[in-house]
């Protein structure tokens, strides 16, 4: 459900005040009414306004002489002009201060023996900030005054028209030129946020006790009994104020019943002529924005149009009805009718158009004011409309011109919220994150909330809502990028927050809160936690229906709690309930309506309804499956979402394997079969899939004419999934909020869209296969994949699972092979951690690095590879396509026989020598995906023309590199140069820094990072063997830059190695995508920031035979350098690459260099040797070989069989091949 978010002023106008007509006061209002809510204080000066007729009395001849000198004879200057003068000094602060108004406020005073004592003496005791002073003072001592503010009033016109140059009228801009000051904007002010939120806790542990008191104070006027008077003016003061104290205390339903009551007494007093036209149209549009946000919508809109026809007839019409109408477009949006509101936002546009012709008559901030909620208004019409892009350059441009007004102070008593202006800041802030958290810009999002939450904590402290709001922003943030324990602290904050505060259990903000908190237990599966936050829920919102109803019944990960807390039948008719709706209101084809019958299909699967369920999943998995669901339809976070999806395909398969195991010779078996194979390889690749989405556009742009499609393309799927949520949020309104005209709109905007993108998607795919295939791929069927198999081939494609896991086994001929195995994802990663233990260890030596658990490691491939094993073992190389743990754990240290436990030998570790590893049988391939295979095999041969190699290796981190590093206190275990003492000969591993405070460290930057020198001999080698020249084609230290990389001709090299760190997302400060380091832009300077990232490989052109990623320790826990090296495949096979040998874990020196050159050398020698064969044979010769020589001795100290130092390279992509073959 989209949110309608509104400016903290429109809750925040100051109470009206009470007027008497004593005289013509043509200028009095403007003295003490903000106009419309939007902080405007409407200054004297806007009396004159050219559109305005000037009714004010002419000046006597005595002003006139007055006027030409401007200043208060040097004789007769009384005590009381004296007080009088500071009077009208503290005046110019209240009308909002600036150069006009210190000018008009001195020239009074200047003035001031035109001005009857009286008149002086009573603004001295009351002051100007309300009009009360009138009606201590006769008409003809109110008139003596009014004479000199005309008089003044010109004066001050004429030195501003002469001044004009000071406040200079801001020219339109076009979207264009917008969008190129907001990339330049962005490109020098992005600075990546700290990889932890400890900065963000420490800020707000600082300002506990200070904001306690501030609590105390809104309490006492929450809780505030009403006056004992009749007095319209005064209830309806009484109860607006009221009513803002409710709101910052979170009590949402005593600040609606206030403001409804203020209301009524606002009519009263206007009926009796105690307040002016445009003071009542504010209380009114005040009100009908609270009812917009937690009210009711069928109230809101007759006050609006009320608060118009009050307006019109108030002394500024115009004024008054543009800030109306803003608010007017802003209730069609909210009522998803994007037509009226588009109308009355040009209405307003058009009026403010006209208002620039009196833009010398504004204060500064108030004009800013206007214009940014003119920005912010259009920019949330381009957000509803699927244009997030181009809104969030108006969200950007509404914020920048706002944001020196942030610390402006309160003008007048009337303003009742604390730092209003502030508040206003925060409210354009929230908005830009709103965006940039839908167009799946996470980091981006998280910089702005953090910018947030410290504006917010430094001007209210910890225990407010605005911090609160800030807080559970932020906390999205963090789960959109998948960091749930630091999202569930953040959220455990505002909920205190809101219980210190104590916000009532029928709040709307606290129960949001605990919905936010359920969907990260619900992320971790804890569903006794997440049982008790719904219970919370569903009591707090027994008297609110409809929030009760949006919260849990509309609420899919409600009716998931239920099913998984034994409460299955409950479960099942919510969504059942829900689903109905959801059908009825937008059809089947609608995303929404799939995942509610989607998680239908796993309910009635987990009930014994085989048939019903399958139906239903082939109905409903396909949309699910769609790229337009990959685009965001509604605010529903997009981890929560996938999290979904990945429950119901896992039952989906799970339901095709048991069918097809209960009835392996049925007609539906080999159907079954296929489809679960399919399945698998959409769902394994997932998070690569949104990642390289995102980074498309990059791709696209080698070709302008693919770049075009690709935007319309695009900009018509945000469209759709826009309209899409639009119309569901419409119809999940009660019944007879619905507008039938607005539901048909919407419905023909996503037919008319949808066939337009069809027509795109259908010119992208026969123009430029290679790109669609690249943010659409199609899984390979079986038989497909049977097909791209060489005849010595074996393909073995794995799908882990919570409960279970799935492997299939197919060859170029005979039966697929299928078998479930009864692994979960916990305890095949538990499995894969024990076997690593020694493939990773935290050692000091070579004699501490644990011994290679062969029971386990044989137990894991009984399990995995044993049931399948007549589909692939007579085959000489398998091609694995891994999952979950499997893909940080090559498959090739498996011994394929069960044996003791080695004996140690004189020569440490040449006990392994003997173990049947699966290396000794066959060869091993890696691919992100099984489609991958068959875009590798379909790549041309490379051009004969091309250099033989181009090498990256040792980037320069930081200027004083070395001190660094000891800073930081380099673990012994795997840091740049750690040296492990064996028998007097120093060894080194390398790989990614491990430093012994990193977890507490907030900050992290490339800084961090240990130096490589050996990789630099290691490049040099490979150079050697292949013949290339090593002061052309070799790029070491400060030569190793991303500059450097982007700028040379790749395509023109048939190898290309970067020998350096390899990084996963939040290694460093904003990562969010698998990255390269290179040199830092701290030493060799430049635009770029020193991380080659996914996005960035999908850019350049490349036409490689192998790309070699050594020493980049990419695959580390849970999972994530499978994604990583899934990632960062699929975009160097994109950009050209045809194979990719990257290294798992930190390698040691000696055996690595080994390892590489030895690889390329035997392709060398053997033109006929495939990639996979070449890279079996040189494991072989390390396990088979003498091991580390002591060059001073000559002695073997050390074998390299241990699987440590044979197994941490794994050959990515097309392995089949050799290099007589080109491809």
């Amino acid at each position: 459900m989209m949110s309608m978010q509104l400016s903290p002023i429109l809750h925040s106008r100051p109470p009206a005040v009470r007027w008497t007509h004593r005289g013509q006061f043509s200028l009095l209002p403007a003295w003490f009414v903000l106009v419309a809510g939007f902080v405007i204080c409407t200054a004297p000066e806007l009396a004159a306004r050219d559109h305005d007729t000037d009714e004010s009395t002419a000046p006597t001849s005595t002003q006139k002489t007055n006027k030409k000198s401007s200043k208060v004879p040097a004789s007769g200057v009384t005590q009381l002009d004296h007080e009088f003068a500071a009077a009208m000094e503290k005046a110019a602060t209240i009308w909002g201060g600036g150069p006009f108004n210190r000018r008009f406020s001195a020239c009074i005073s200047a003035n001031a023996s035109s001005i009857t004592r009286k008149m002086k003496r009573a603004i001295v005791k009351k002051g100007l900030a309300d009009d009360a002073v009138f009606f201590q003072v006769s008409e003809t001592d109110a008139e003596s005054f009014e004479n000199v503010v005309a008089l003044c009033e010109k004066d001050a016109d004429s030195m501003t028209a002469n001044t004009e140059d000071e406040e200079t009228v801001p020219q339109s801009m076009s979207l264009e030129e917008a969008k190129k000051v907001a990339a330049e904007l962005a490109k020098t002010e992005y600075v990546p946020p700290p990889r932890t939120i400890r900065d963000i806790t420490g800020i707000l542990d600082g300002k506990r006790e200070e904001s306690l008191s501030e609590i105390e104070k809104l309490r006492a006027g929450a809780d505030a009994t009403p006056p004992d008077t009749t007095d319209p003016g005064e209830l309806m003061d009484f109860f607006r104020a009221r009513a803002d104290a409710a709101q910052l205390l979170g009590r949402s339903g005593q600040q609606i019943e206030d403001y409804r009551s203020a209301i009524e007494y606002s009519r009263k007093n206007y009926a009796s002529g105690q307040m002016r036209a445009e003071a009542h149209s504010q209380i009114l549009t005040v009100a009908a924005s609270t009812e917009m946000q937690i009210g009711s919508m069928l109230r809101a809109k007759p006050l609006l149009e009320e608060a118009i026809t009050i307006a019109a007839k108030s002394e500024y019409p115009e004024t008054e009805q543009l800030i109306t109408r803003i608010l007017l477009a802003q209730y069609y949006l909210y009522r998803d009718d994007l037509q009226n509101a588009e109308i009355l936002l040009n209405q307003a546009k058009a009026a403010w158009a006209k208002e620039q012709k009196n833009r010398k008559y504004w204060e500064v901030f108030e004009w800013d004011e206007l214009q940014s909620q003119i920005w912010a208004a259009e920019a949330r019409l381009l957000a509803f409309s699927g244009k997030l892009d181009d809104g969030e350059i108006l969200y950007r441009k509404a914020l920048e011109n706002f944001r020196q007004h942030k610390d402006t102070p309160n003008s007048g008593k009337h303003i009742l919220i604390p730092k209003l202006y502030l508040r206003v800041h925060l409210w354009y802030l929230q908005n830009l994150g709103d965006n940039l958290i839908r167009q799946g810009r996470a980091v981006e999002a998280e910089i702005i909330w953090r910018e947030m939450i410290s504006e917010s904590v430094a001007g209210f402290g910890r225990y407010s809502n605005a911090t609160a709001d800030a807080i559970t922003g932020f906390a999205r943030a963090l789960l959109e990028q998948g960091r749930f324990d630091e999202a569930e602290t953040l959220a455990d904050t505002t909920l205190e927050i809101w219980q210190t505060i104590e916000a009532p259990a029928s709040s709307v903000s606290l129960q949001e809160t605990h919905q936010l908190l359920s969907d990260i237990l619900v992320l971790s599966e804890d569903w006794e936690g997440a049982s008790d936050l719904y219970a919370q829920i569903e009591t707090g919102l027994a008297d609110d229906p409809e929030s009760r109803d949006r919260l849990l019944n509309q609420n899919p990960n409600y009716a998931l709690t239920l099913f998984f807390s034994d409460q299955a039948d409950q479960a099942r008719d919510i969504l059942t309930q829900a689903y109905r709706a959801k059908r009825d209101a937008l059809g089947d084809q609608h995303p929404e309506t799939a995942e509610l019958g989607a998680l239908l299909a796993v309910m009635e699967n987990a009930a014994d309804e085989r048939q019903q369920a399958l139906l239903r999943f082939r109905k409903t998995v396909p949309i699910l499956l769609s790229r337009a669901r990959r685009s965001r339809d509604d605010d529903t976070l997009g981890t929560v979402r996938e999290a979904r999806l990945a429950l119901v395909l896992e039952r989906y398969i799970g339901l095709l394997a048991d069918l097809h195991i209960e009835a392996p010779n049925s007609t539906l078996a080999q159907e079954h079969l296929s489809t679960a194979f399919e399945l698998a390889d959409l769902a394994r690749g997932r998070a690569v899939q949104g990642a390289l989405d995102k980074s498309s556009a990059r791709a696209a742009a080698k070709n302008p004419a693919l770049a075009q499609l690709m935007r319309r393309e695009q900009d018509a799927l945000q469209q759709i999934s826009a309209m899409r949520g639009l119309l569901s949020d419409h119809l999940a309104q009660p019944s007879a909020e619905q507008e039938p005209d607005v539901v048909e709109n919407l419905k023909t905007a996503v037919s008319q869209l949808s066939q337009a993108r069809s027509a795109l998607m259908e010119e992208i795919e026969a123009s430029f296969p290679d790109y669609a295939e690249l943010i659409n791929p199609k899984a390979p069927s079986l038989d497909q994949a049977q097909s791209v198999l060489l005849p010595d081939e074996a393909l073995l494609g794995f799908f882990v699972g919570q409960e279970r896991s799935f492997v299939w086994a197919i060859s170029k001929t005979g039966a697929p092979a299928f078998a479930a195995i009864d692994l979960g994802a916990d305890d095949l990663g538990e499995l894969v951690d024990e076997i690593r233990l020694a493939l990773a260890p935290d050692a000091g030596t070579l004699g501490d690095i644990p011994s290679f658990d062969l029971a386990v490691a044989y137990e894991l491939y009984e399990q995995l590879l044993g049931p399948v094993v007549p589909a692939w073992w007579q085959q000489k190389h398998l091609v694995v396509v891994p999952h979950r743990a499997l893909g940080y754990l090559p498959l090739s240290v498996l011994p394929t026989k069960e044996i003791e436990p080695v004996v140690a030998s004189e020569t440490l570790f040449s006990e392994y020598r003997d173990v049947p590893w699966l290396a000794h049988t066959h060869s091993v391939t890696v691919l992100p995906s099984v489609g991958a295979l068959r875009t590798l095999r379909a790549m041309p041969s490379g051009k004969g023309t091309r250099r033989n190699f181009a090498g990256f290796a040792d980037p320069v981190f930081s200027s004083e590199q070395s001190q660094v590093v000891a800073a930081l206190q380099v673990s012994t275990s795997t840091a740049g140069e750690n040296k492990i003492g064996v028998r007097g000969v120093s060894v080194k591993l390398r790989g990614l820094i491990k430093v012994e405070n990193l977890d507490e460290m907030t900050s992290v930057d490339l800084t961090v990072l240990p130096p490589l020198p050996d990789t630099r001999d290691e490049v040099n080698e490979i150079a050697r063997a292949l013949q290339a020249d090593l002061d052309q084609d070799v790029f070491a230290g400060k030569d190793a830059t991303e500059t450097r990389v982007k700028s040379l001709d790749l395509s023109a090299y048939k190898v290309i190695a970067f020998a350096t760190h390899g990084l996963i997302p939040g290694a460093l400060d904003g990562l969010v995508q698998p990255a390269l380091a290179l040199s830092s832009p701290e030493v060799v300077g430049g635009q770029e920031d020193g991380l080659l990232t996914m996005g960035e490989v999908l850019g350049l052109h490349l036409d490689a035979d192998w790309v070699v990623l050594s020493a980049c320790n990419t695959a580390s826990g849970e999972g994530a350098g499978a994604e990583a090296i899934s990632g960062l495949g699929r975009a160097f096979f994109y950009a050209g690459a045809r194979a990719l040998l990257v290294s798992n874990w930190p390698v040691e020196t000696t055996s690595a260099r080994a390892l590489t050159t030895g690889l390329f050398k035997k392709q060398v020698a053997d033109a006929k040797l495939s990639r996979a064969e070449a890279l079996r044979q040189t494991i072989l010769d390390l396990i088979d070989g003498p091991g580390y020589i002591e060059p001073q001795s000559g002695k073997v100290v050390f074998s390299y069989a241990h699987p440590i130092f044979w197994a941490p390279f794994s050959l990515v992509g097309e392995g089949g091949h050799t290099m007589a073959q080109g491809n």
